[in-house]
Parts: C-alpha cells; structure tokens; sequence
C-alpha cells in the first residue's frame, strides 16, 4: 500500500498549518498542511491522514457494506470520494485511492 495517494484537484494554504484541497470533480477537505506534498506538478494526500470534509461530492457511496480496510484503518460504514482519495465520513481519516466522485 502506498503511504500518499494522489489527488486531483487545487491545493490552497489557509495558513496555521493547514490546507484545502479542492477536487476537480466536486468536494472539498481541509487538512494538515504536513500530510498533502506535491511531487512533479501533482498532489498528493497520505494515508491516514484526518481530513475535514467541507463540501460533499454528488453521488451515493457504492459500498453496500463495510470493508475490512473501512473498519480496521477508518472505522466508518461510508465513506465519500474526493479527489480520487477515499475518506471515512465520520472519523475523516483517509483511506485509500478511489475512482469516481460520491460523497456520504
């Protein structure tokens, strides 16, 4: 498992140390400037990370039930795809990189 998954959209510094990053596809999270680098003009977001979600993709999550990463690594029941990156919706912790754009 990579330790950074990427992440499409814009970053902006909000300053004390933390950042908003804004999907391309819809949704937006506040995190820890320390846990979003940009590496050869992309972002990237790290694993674990806690994300404040502030604006919410359209779309429905397509998980019908919980996996175990959902449950180990996040312990959440949905989670919203911003970005390409996967996040709990009630802990915010990023999971992992996804495909499309849902929100919880």
């Amino acid at each position: 498992m990579s330790d950074y998954f990427e992440f499409e959209g814009t970053v902006t510094d909000l300053g004390n140390n933390k950042v908003s990053c804004k999907a391309v596809n819809g949704g937006e999270m506040v995190l820890n400037a320390a846990d979003v680098k940009e590496e050869n003009g992309k972002y990237q977001v790290k694993a674990g990370a806690e994300a404040e979600v502030t604006e919410m993709p359209s779309g429905n999550c397509p998980h019908s039930a919980p996996d175990t990463m959902m449950v180990t690594m996040g312990d959440c029941d949905r989670t919203a795809c911003i970005g390409l990156v996967e996040v709990c919706c009630g802990s915010g912790r990023v999971l992992r990189g996804c495909i499309g754009a849902w929100g919880c």
